[in-house]
């Protein structure tokens, strides 16, 4: 495991352990007998803190998204088998409640635009290599559900110290990624979220050869969240 990985791996446990021990020393929630939520299928009262629910904190329109992320990605290049590729990357994240398109049904949800920054990229094999970058363009659904599942796509570039894959290719590439996650930890401003995705990697044919890199991805999530 390279240093980066283990960075990014305890930063994530110290966040775990945070929010678990401020979510023991945080008042009780008090249960809202007014407040229902359709949870599979059977209506049922849900645990708030004043109009905030806490098992679903992205269901308000008007809420501000904070984060910070660690995700690793396993993959390969068109040209070689799974397992050849590993990227660690870390970021910050802004996110904003924006529209609530479905408001009854499976589907019932809302929409989030978010934006990334992404200052640690590490290529860790075939060999080491760094960048960092953007993803200015992205979307999220967040299911209104306990444990609020979401599903995300988002589009950037990654700016790399040398050519990625390594060869004859180019040291600035695009990115692609959808994923899919839930909240495994959540009180009132703050959550935690784990994901697994798609992570598609090129440099649309601006280098001498584009290889491109896929990947499968999982990743952890730390938020801050402020409702309107």
């Amino acid at each position: 495991m390279s240093a980066i990985t283990f960075s990014l791996c305890a930063s994530l446990f110290l966040c775990i352990a945070t929010g678990c021990l401020r979510a023991q020393t945080t008042p009780a929630f008090s249960r809202n007998s007014g407040s229902t939520q359709d949870l599979g299928g059977t209506p049922q009262t849900i645990l708030t803190y004043g109009d905030y629910p806490v098992s679903a904190p992205l269901s308000k329109v008007g809420t501000w998204d904070f984060s910070v992320w660690g995700r690793q990605a396993v993959g390969n290049s068109a040209y070689g088998d799974v397992g050849d590729v590993y990227v660690s990357m870390a970021g910050f994240r802004t996110g904003y409640v924006f529209a609530r398109p479905a408001q009854n049904g499976a589907l019932r949800g809302t929409l989030e635009y978010f934006f990334d920054i992404i200052p640690v990229f590490v290529l860790t094999k075939p060999q080491v290599i760094y960048g960092g970058g953007l993803s200015p363009v992205g979307f999220k659904w967040n299911f209104s559900r306990r444990y609020q599942p979401y599903v995300g796509l988002s589009l950037g570039g990654i700016l790399s110290t040398r050519d990625v894959p390594p060869g004859n290719t180019s040291s600035l590439n695009f990115t692609v990624t959808a994923e899919g996650g839930f909240t495994i930890l959540s009180r009132p401003g703050h959550a935690l979220t784990a994901s697994v995705g798609y992570w598609h990697f090129s440099n649309a044919d601006t280098g001498a050869t584009n290889p491109s890199l896929n990947a499968f991805t999982f990743g952890m999530e730390y938020h801050w969240l402020r409702v309107r």
